[in-house]
């Protein structure tokens, strides 16, 4: 018999093919990896103000998006990382044992969402949204404080912050997403 014709000794009417047992017990890794998001949120003076039609300002907005995600992420029981980090803050505050940079504020370390993380975003919320009054959310969102769009903001440290923050993740097969969020072309 031709050995060309890719025909098994033992079975002639059955094509040979060597590879469909390892094909088929292979998943792929694109679905198995888990992933870990970054969200660097722009906390600069121009972001806070409510937007012209009189709704929530962009950092609200952005800091809902996050909050979304989390939720989706919470309940479709997936195990990716999520991390909230804001930059054009007043002060800084970076994960323990690395290096801090001015005007950089990391509000949720890399981590999977939890109702705590979450509570923490929405009292940052109320505190931008809010009528003012003095209370928790209003603690919170005083312990970052924001600058002027015209204060100098050196962005390649909140690069390097955010890449020093992947790189200290326990696990390194993981995609690593980072969104941008800002009303500035150039921040």
């Amino acid at each position: 018999m031709d050995g060309l014709q890719g025909v098994d000794d033992e079975d002639n009417d059955a094509p040979v093919n060597e590879f469909a047992e390892v094909i088929s017990d292979e998943v792929d890794p694109e679905f198995n990896q888990k992933d870990s998001i970054l969200f660097v949120i722009d906390a600069r003076k121009a972001m806070c103000h409510p937007a012209a039609d009189g709704g929530p300002s962009f950092f609200s907005q952005a800091l809902q998006c996050v909050a979304a995600c989390m939720r989706d992420r919470i309940l479709n029981g997936e195990h990716d990382l999520v991390g909230v980090l804001l930059f054009g803050t007043m002060k800084h505050k970076v994960p323990e044992g690395q290096q801090g940079f001015p005007h950089i504020y990391l509000v949720q370390p890399l981590e999977e969402p939890s109702a705590n993380s979450m509570r923490e975003l929405s009292l940052i919320c109320q505190a931008e949204d809010g009528d003012g009054s003095a209370g928790p959310a209003t603690a919170v969102a005083d312990d970052f404080g924001h600058m002027d769009n015209t204060d100098p903001l050196d962005f390649a440290n909140v690069l390097w912050v955010s890449s020093m923050m992947f790189n200290s993740t326990a696990s390194k097969n993981m995609r690593r997403r980072l969104y941008i969020m800002t009303n500035d072309d150039n921040p």
